[in-house]
């Protein structure tokens, strides 16, 4: 759900009769400033409601303990399980890290292995998490992320949030 259905120039039609500004291309806001408040106001949206934008893919760890969101995430929403939706395996659980670090200090030096039983999303940057135990860089878990908006430049262009999030835009 990533990306609406409807077009910037959908929006920007009904943006235009509120404002009074109806000629093409705008006299007083112009298209690439109507952009850009679109552009604002989607990622508005998101941090408010990161849902407006959950992408859920099977994510490939690297080796070790710390991972990262894909490049155009911006943070993690649910972790659902080992492997792909094709080939489900084990549930893994979020758990605060602190837990784990008071109980187990010397966690990110167990054994490899492929199979995530517990994933904690880091508190000072949203893009990161870990996996325990450490991956062996072979696992692959199913996540759920918000992602950040694509960025609107055109009148073609499809609405970077889900249709219902349309009236803040």
């Amino acid at each position: 759900m990533a990306t609406g259905t409807l077009t910037v120039q959908n929006v920007l039609t009904n943006v235009r009769e509120l404002l009074g500004d109806k000629d093409p291309g705008g006299l007083q806001w112009l298209d690439a400033e109507l952009f850009a408040w679109l552009n604002e106001g989607a990622l508005e949206v998101i941090r408010l409601r990161p849902e407006a934008s959950a992408e859920t893919v099977a994510k490939v760890l690297t080796a070790g303990t710390q991972q990262a969101l894909p490049v155009d995430g911006m943070t993690m929403l649910t972790v659902d399980f080992n492997g792909t939706v094709a080939t489900p395996g084990r549930v893994c659980k979020l758990i605060n890290r602190r837990q784990l670090d008071a109980t187990m200090p010397d966690w990110h030096t167990h054994t490899k292995k492929k199979e995530v039983v517990w994933v904690m999303v880091s508190e000072a940057n949203p893009q990161v998490f870990w996996v325990y135990p450490p991956n062996d860089g072979t696992g692959q878990i199913t996540i759920t992320y918000s992602k950040y908006p694509a960025k609107i430049d055109a009148m073609a262009d499809l609405i970077p949030i889900a249709d219902t999030f349309l009236a803040p835009l």
